[in-house]
């Protein structure tokens, strides 16, 4: 988010809501003691964020070392990564959630040029040979000059200063120079002036300088993006992919954010993943359709993000649109048919009301009113009502649950000084409080009643007969 905030939604089984909980959210909770993200990257069961001082934070399922502290625990709240203090960018590998205790660790890029790598080390992926896992962080050797690097389940490759490749880990599915497991880097041939790597279950793609996307691996179900679904051990080139900004993989389909014309995806869309309608799969990339519902213009989309069978888009600089499945409460995962057009808001507490006003009151009680505000995504199903006299603690008003936009505020008692204030609620949680453009306190005559409202203005109501209003 804009401040530095995250907030995570989904399965809770490994802590990795990273909200102190182990319950389950199908809408967005705040990550807690992280004021200060610049980068957030997900792995199978954890979480980790680049913050803005060089520091990584991470949370979740931790019994491989994936957290990072030196401790083989997971954790339902952030924790500083051990020894880091210097990164430039960071990455986690997925796994498929079902894989039994997951496989996945964290490289992180240091302002030096080095990676150091933690968590598991299945297949030499953390860059060495010292054992399974690592609680903390160790360094590749002989990388000294990286630009960014991207983790897979079994490996892990980094782009270097030159625009070359180097890779590492399981031999098989990284390099077409490899057919043994390495923790040695090893470059791959035929690249050149490459911007960004991204490594996913079994292919690899990188972005190219002027725009283009190259892939190479396993080429099942068209994965590779080349129009054919043979593997292939060398890179080959994306058809059609020009312009592209950013190149993202999931478990088997792939996704690029292309400058001028949104997202393009290919590989399997069992799920719908690649947002098609009625296909399997695709080999060539089809272009998914994020448009505003309201001008029928194209969204802006500043991000892409793929996970084992779901895509998602930050479009807007503000909206999150996902497709394909989704999770949701207690873990299950919950079926969006295919693409619905526009994707699937992330729904946000709602804005303040409007035009909170005083409308009346008696002895013992005070009404207001109120217009309101924008629901954040998610339908307003109740407002709170507080209540302060003279100064004091705020009072909740028990009115149940209701969306009414006015209430009469009953069990008062005449001559404090009475303020109220409203706060929407939806789905997600309780908006901002507003607050009324009165302060009342009432008087009571035997036969008028009068209000003290803010600004020091009077306003009376009642019998007049000797001047009294």
């Amino acid at each position: 988010m804009e401040n530095g905030n995250i907030r995570c939604w989904g399965d809770y089984s490994s802590s990795q809501l990273g909200n102190g909980t182990l319950v389950s959210s199908n809408l967005p909770v705040d990550v807690i003691g992280i004021p200060n993200a610049i980068q957030i990257s997900a792995g199978a069961d954890s979480t980790c964020a680049l913050l803005d001082s060089g520091g990584v934070k991470c949370w979740g399922y931790g019994l491989q070392g994936q957290l990072g502290n030196g401790s083989f625990g997971s954790s339902s709240l952030p924790v500083d990564v051990s020894g880091i203090a210097t990164a430039v960018q960071i990455s986690s590998s997925v796994q498929r959630q079902w894989v039994t205790g997951g496989s996945s660790h964290t490289c992180a890029v240091l302002g030096s040029g080095k990676v150091r790598c933690w968590g598991n080390n299945v297949s030499y992926a953390l860059g060495n040979d010292l054992g399974s896992s690592s609680a903390y962080p160790v360094e590749v050797a002989g990388v000294t000059s990286a630009r960014s690097v991207s983790s897979g389940v079994y490996n892990s490759c980094a782009v270097l200063d030159g625009g070359d490749v180097v890779c590492w880990g399981s031999g098989g599915r990284l390099s077409p120079a490899l057919a043994y497991d390495t923790p040695a880097p090893v470059q791959v041939p035929g690249l050149s002036n490459v911007l960004s790597v991204e490594i996913g279950q079994s292919s690899i793609c990188v972005v190219v300088q002027g725009g283009s996307s190259k892939c190479w691996g396993s080429n099942y179900e068209g994965r590779l993006g080349n129009g054919s679904e043979v593997d292939s051990d060398i890179p080959v080139a994306v058809l059609g992919a020009s312009g592209v900004a950013e190149v993202d993989l999931g478990s088997s389909h792939a996704c690029t954010r292309i400058l001028s014309s949104g997202v393009q995806c290919w590989g399997y869309n069992g799920q719908g993943q690649i947002g098609a309608l009625g296909l399997h799969h695709s080999s060539t990339p089809l272009s998914v359709s994020l448009i505003d519902p309201d001008s029928e213009s194209l969204l802006t989309v500043s991000d892409i993000s793929t996970g084992d069978l779901n895509s998602c888009a930050i479009v807007d600089l503000v909206n999150v649109e996902c497709w394909g499945w989704v999770a949701g409460v207690d873990g299950l995962k919950i079926l969006i048919p295919y693409l619905q057009t526009n994707g699937i808001k992330i729904a946000s507490a709602p804005g303040a009301v409007s035009g909170l006003r005083y409308e009346s009151n008696t002895n013992d009680s005070v009404t207001v009113s109120w217009s309101a505000g924008t629901d954040g995504g998610s339908a307003i199903t109740d407002y709170l009502v507080e209540y302060s006299a003279s100064g004091g603690s705020w009072i909740r008003f028990d009115d149940g649950v209701s969306s009414a936009t006015s209430v009469t505020v009953t069990g008062l008692v005449a001559d404090p000084a009475y303020k109220v204030r409203v706060a929407a609620v939806n789905a997600v949680g309780a908006g901002p409080w507003a607050f009324p453009d009165e302060l009342i306190q009432v008087a009571s005559g035997p036969e008028e009643s009068c209000a003290l409202v803010h600004g020091g203005s009077v306003v009376c109501w009642g019998r007049n007969e000797h001047g009294e209003l």
